[in-house]
């Protein structure tokens, strides 16, 4: 073997800062890596007795490449001489010979000023000479652009010569043309697949498609091992991994509550990780990864490819850095079987036509001599003929047995995955999670910054916007959750407002799903003819399913539809649509229902001869449309029916609500204010006098009707209604604090008030209302949502800015102090004297509370300010009241989790605080955010137990319980703690990780027993009970301690919870 030839790097310091992201010249060490050269770069060279230009000239000379990275700075001049040592570089290479390449930054790319000398004389005499030699120059404009010029000029270089440089050996043929075969694959596959394809995800009418790169947007998601234990619809998996309670009659017909319970159980207990993680460990040379439909998998098949092509690998993935990547897509093999019977010819065959393979002899040599391959299989599912999956399957495990070096990676959906054989050849089974909330604010994140470029507090706004839709709006957070989906949701949140717009989403991802509900092929693949299916047809039929589910039984039985209801829907449409014959029609219908078992995106078969839709947000949009139509088109209701036969009946069933609200957006606004005018005068009359306790759900949803029409012009009496409802809450209300109603107001109505564009229709009296009673209602200790309500209206009051900025400084009452916060806060974060006038408060306002709540919107709304954290931290380590440090310790837990000292000040917090509710804090904080550092955190938990406050030791219970599940020391402990602490609080939370954490261990129904009939406090015995009835309903002995309880326990609540349970 001959030596690895070398490349010096020339650049100036800015090209190795700049991006931020991944700078110039670490795309260009990437790329020299990837073609399998040696990069040598001065900026780690170490100090020499020599001078540093000799020293420089002498490592050039010695190099088999040059390679210069010019931009717009010239360089430190050399001593003595008239160049700088950028260019004494690119003068040596030239006195050597040595072959260069040189890349100069396009005068058009988006650069910052401080990468352009201000003198520019020097580096433009330097490119013009560059420009003029005889050397072919390149331009890039971004540091991904470089990175695959780099790599193709340097396959084109090592293809030009025949040896590296004098004094090493010549390579063995075969291993020269393997070499040269990989650099250029290499660099094929950078080519294809760096860019996201997102053209077939954007509305027609949105020509512009963002150049996105697929390295800067990946958000690596979560694995469970296993696919799920029972084949239930994504909201029914939601309720059940979020504890919420499902009752017999939530479930469609034929779905055991038991089954459901033990399947909850089940999945839950098996640990959520990391994606990356997986796939690098050692023991996983063979994995198959399921997932829904768009979760992300062929996007991850390509990510792995890319991760390897560079040096840029994940940490996660360090043990593969250097490995071989080849993606086999596998619909694209399958088309190819006639001419290709091993993927090893696939491979060549690309090899040939696209360059995206490797010629099959010197690939298996390597394969089998050296091994270290990633092979990825992409699309299992994408064989719809099941004889072909069959067959590709056992060609995936034998291959996994001819080449037992490689990794194996097989992707495939989950519904319709048979997992036998592959199961047996030895492949470890994996399913993708749904992207969870700080996922989906990641992606976000990214994506508006690309998109937004240099103009930070769009991007950041645009982020907020789909945050806030989904804290709105369950339907579209389901949807996020979907990596496809999420795509599409950020890209129409680019342009358009959600969810007020959330119709334009539906609409849209409807139409991408529908097109990929190829029922078309399989009824061909099935001999049934019925080209004549279109996509009209096809959402059609999704509007008559949708209907008559939402229609049908309520909960999440309303998402599923009995088989034959669902076929007798598709025949009754087809023979109407097409005359046909029942026989006829049912045989397609038949066909269109078999493929919902092996193929769907939309529609899809859980068992038990129950379908429903994959996501319900597609069964609420498609029954709306379904109710528009039959208003407008087919005149089946009058305006005042609409009103009374779906608002007035459904209006208060939360199941509804999407729907409704989708209607009000799809129809034309004079019916949606008589809808709105409704809701707010008929719909609760009596609120708030006679149920002023209850959250006002009419009216909002009377302001979220307003707020879907487009010309909110339209709406000046509905909104104005909405405004005088409201002020005869606060003027009923005065003087106390009702706290589902304020709550609920500040969560549901003030996003609603501020996002109206280009305002609030009717909102003047409220201002003049505001003004005249502000001090009777915020200062009789009501609340401040009266002070944040007149700041999501009026946002473009600058006299009402200085109003809240002089309450912030000399007001006496501190109720009014902080209102002034929150509305300044609220309604002008983008002034420049907010953000000064809040942090000062935070500092020295006299009263802990108002210094905690300027604290926690410095935090919440200027994250990414440079002094924010130093404004925290010295909240956190200073203040004097706990309130206000427990509030700042959070505050940095949550949002600088990655800071280097945001580990140690938590620690230290948990250790040295004075108040026992900030060091529980700490703990908390540090359980929640680094969970996975259990051997570094432990000893911290196992000190907490013996503090003298109650709080601190139940934070440790759970912390320390969640870091220890397995280690033989950690269930002796809690069992101590249920039975001697004295506090009745931290037995309580002793018997109630032990129940959950040690269900099986043969201790436990033991202890639980122990508990329940001889704690002396009442608590204690009620949360036995519970845990009993919750995890042991099935056990012989439950059932005989529940009756004694309820017959001679002595306290009535514990009675209680025994007979109900």
């Amino acid at each position: 073997m001959w030596d690895v030839p070398s490349v010096f790097i020339s650049h100036t310091s800015d090209m190795a800062e700049y991006p931020t992201t991944g700078s110039f010249v670490q795309s260009a060490i990437d790329a020299v890596a990837r073609a399998g050269l040696v990069p040598v770069d001065m900026r780690y060279f170490p100090a020499q007795e020599t001078t540093p230009a000799d020293y420089c000239r002498d490592r050039v000379q010695k190099c088999d490449l040059y390679l210069g990275i010019i931009g717009f700075r010239y360089g430190s001049p050399v001593p003595g001489a008239n160049v700088s040592y950028t260019e004494l570089e690119f003068l040596a290479a030239a006195d050597r010979g040595i072959p260069r390449l040189l890349f100069l930054l396009d005068e058009e790319a988006p650069i910052p000023p401080r990468l352009v000398d201000p003198d520019r004389s020097s580096i433009e005499a330097f490119r013009a000479r560059l420009l003029t030699s005889d050397i072919m120059v390149s331009r890039f404009d971004s540091a991904d652009d470089l990175s695959g010029q780099v790599l193709h000029a340097l396959v084109e270089c090592l293809g030009r010569q025949t040896s590296p440089a004098t004094g090493t050996e010549a390579l063995d043929a075969g291993e020269e043309s393997f070499a040269m075969a990989r650099a250029a694959y290499l660099t094929r596959m950078e080519q294809r697949y760096r860019r996201l394809d997102l053209e077939v995800l954007t509305p027609a009418e949105q020509d512009a498609h963002l150049p996105v790169l697929l390295r800067s947007m990946f958000v690596p998601q979560s694995v469970r091992a296993d696919p799920p234990p029972v084949e239930l619809s994504k909201e029914l998996w939601r309720r059940l991994l979020s504890a919420e309670e499902i009752s017999e009659k939530d479930l469609p017909e034929g779905f055991d509550l038991d089954r459901i319970a033990q399947a909850r159980t089940t999945y839950d207990r098996t640990p959520l990780r990391a994606v990356l993680d997986v796939l690098g460990e050692p023991g996983n040379r063979l994995v198959a990864l399921l997932g829904d439909p768009g979760a992300g998998k062929s996007t991850l098949a390509r990510y792995l490819v890319l991760g390897l092509v560079g040096d840029g690998t994940e940490e996660a993935l360090a043990g593969l850095r250097g490995w071989l990547p080849l993606l086999v897509e596998l619909r694209s093999y399958a088309d190819l079987r006639s001419r290709c019977e091993t993927f090893l010819e696939y491979l060549e065959h690309l090899h040939r036509t696209e360059g995206t393979g490797i010629p099959a002899r010197p690939l298996d040599r390597y394969l089998r001599e050296d091994g270290r391959a990633l092979v990825v299989f992409d699309g299992l599912d994408e064989l719809f003929d099941p004889k072909v999956r069959e067959t590709v399957t056992r060609q995936i495990a034998g291959f996994a047995t001819r080449y037992p070096k490689a990794r194996i990676l097989v992707t495939s959906r989950v519904i319709g995955y048979r997992r036998a054989e592959l199961h047996d050849a030895g492949f470890r089974h994996y399913t993708l999670q749904d992207l969870d909330t700080a996922q989906i604010e990641e992606f976000a994140e990214r994506w508006y910054e690309l998109a937004m470029r240099d103009r930070k507090d769009e991007a950041r706004h645009l982020r907020d916007r789909l945050m806030r839709a989904m804290t709105d709006s369950p339907s579209i957070r389901e949807l996020a959750g979907n990596p496809l989906l999420l795509t599409i949701l950020a890209i129409i949140g680019r342009r358009q407002e959600l969810p007020r717009e959330r119709r334009t989403v539906y609409v849209h991802a409807a139409s991408v799903l529908v097109e990929h509900w190829d029922v078309n092929r399989h009824l061909e693949d099935a001999r049934i003819p019925a080209g004549y299916i279109d996509a009209e047809d096809k959402k059609e039929l999704l509007r008559r399913v949708a209907w008559r589910m939402q229609s049908g039984r309520s909960g999440l039985a309303g998402n599923h539809i009995r088989g034959e209801d669902l076929l007798e829907e598709f025949v009754d449409y087809l023979g109407t649509r097409y005359q046909l014959d029942p026989r006829e029609a049912k045989t397609i219908a038949r066909g269109m229902l078999d493929q919902f078992r092996e193929r769907n995106f939309i529609l899809s078969l859980y068992g038990g001869g129950v379908y429903g839709f994959v996501h319900r947000a597609f069964l609420e949009f498609f029954c709306a449309d379904e109710i528009v139509r039959r208003f407008q088109n087919k005149r089946q209701w009058s305006p005042a029916q609409l009103v009374s036969e779906m608002f007035g009946r459904h209006w208060p069933d939360p199941a509804w609500r999407e729907v409704l609200l989708l209607v009000a957006g799809m129809i034309d606004e004079r019916f949606t204010g008589e809808i709105a005018e409704y809701l707010v005068h008929e719909a609760n009359p009596l609120w708030p006098f006679a149920t002023g306790e209850d959250p006002p759900h009419h009216l909002v949803l009377a302001a979220e009707c307003i707020a879907e029409t487009r010309n909110l012009g339209a709406m000046e009496r509905q909104g104005a209604a909405v405004i005088e409802k409201i002020i005869t809450w606060l003027e009923h209300s005065e003087g106390t604090y009702v706290f589902d109603v304020d709550g609920f107001l500040a969560d549901k109505m003030i996003p609603l008030l501020r996002g109206a564009r280009p305002r609030w229709p009717g909102r003047d009296r409220y201002l003049g209302w505001f003004l005249g009673r502000e001090r009777a209602i915020v200062s009789s200790g009501g609340t401040e949502i009266a002070a944040m309500i007149v700041a999501a209206l009026f946002p473009d009051d600058d006299r009402l800015r200085e109003h809240f900025g002089r309450q912030v400084v000399g007001e006496i009452s501190v109720s009014m102090r902080d209102g002034a916060v929150r509305a300044l806060a609220q309604g002008w974060r983008d002034h420049p004297d907010t953000l000064p006038l809040l942090r000062e408060n935070a500092l020295t306002d006299p009263d802990g509370k108002v210094r905690t709540t300027a604290l926690q919107a410095i935090a919440e709304s200027w994250r990414d300010h440079p002094e924010t954290l130093a404004s925290l931290r010295a909240c956190a380590a200073g203040d004097a009241q706990q309130q206000v440090r427990s509030a700042a310790l959070r505050a940095i837990a949550e949002g600088w989790r990655d800071h280097p000292d945001t580990l140690p000040l938590l620690r230290e917090s948990a250790l040295t605080d004075p108040h026992g509710d900030v060091r529980a804090d700490a703990i908390r904080a540090l359980a929640g955010n680094w969970g996975d550092l259990p051997d570094l955190l432990v000893p911290l938990y196992e000190s907490a137990l013996t503090d003298p406050h109650q709080q601190v030791r139940r934070a440790a219970l759970k912390a320390f319980a969640a870091g220890r599940r397995g280690h033989p020391d950690a269930l002796p402990l809690l069992h101590g703690h249920a039975r001697t602490d004295p506090d009745r609080d931290v037995r309580e939370t002793a018997v109630e990780v032990v129940a959950a954490g040690w269900r099986d261990h043969l201790d436990t129904l033991p202890l639980l027993h122990e508990h329940a009939r001889t704690d002396p406090d009442w608590r204690v015995r009620q949360a036995t009970v519970q845990a009993l009835a919750a995890g042991w309903r099935n056990h012989p002995d439950t059932l005989p301690l529940l009756r004694e309880h309820a017959r001679t326990d002595p306290d009535e609540d514990v009675r209680t919870t025994a007979i109900q349970a």
